[in-house]
């Protein structure tokens, strides 16, 4: 995502069922809850999390990630999700602010799942994992 993509988002997503990894979530920011962010679902609860030598393990298992922009970033973790919160990470990992910075998500900062980035139009794309 850059700034000006629009996309839609799918508000009744999680009232009924819970985010999963690799989810692309839309989110009141927790540091200023009427600004809205769009990041990935990295953990959820019960997971340990843990970012070391550039790749992120979950479980002390690698996950592939293949829409992450390579580049160097800081460890973090580990750490285990609690009860009703997320670890989210942004894709641009370098230059995201994300909960290695304000720290795990509360779900019901949760605004919904995104569901399709329809403009610019040559960038039109159904969000999946």
């Amino acid at each position: 995502m850059i700034p000006g993509d629009r996309i839609l988002v799918n508000r009744l997503a999680y009232r009924w069922w819970a985010p999963n990894r690799g989810d692309i979530i839309v989110f009141a920011f927790p540091m200023d809850t009427k600004r809205t962010f769009i990041k990935r679902v990295i953990a959820v609860e019960g997971e340990k999390v843990e970012l070391r030598d550039n790749k992120v393990f979950v479980n002390e298992k690698v996950i592939q990630e293949p829409y992450v922009k390579p580049g160097d970033y800081p460890p973090f973790g580990p750490e285990v999700v609690p009860e009703g919160k997320v670890f989210v990470l942004g894709d641009n990992r370098r230059q995201s602010e994300d909960s290695r910075e304000w720290g795990l998500l509360p779900k019901n900062y949760l605004l919904g799942k995104a569901w399709l980035l329809y403009y610019p139009f040559q960038r039109f794309r159904f969000f999946g994992q």
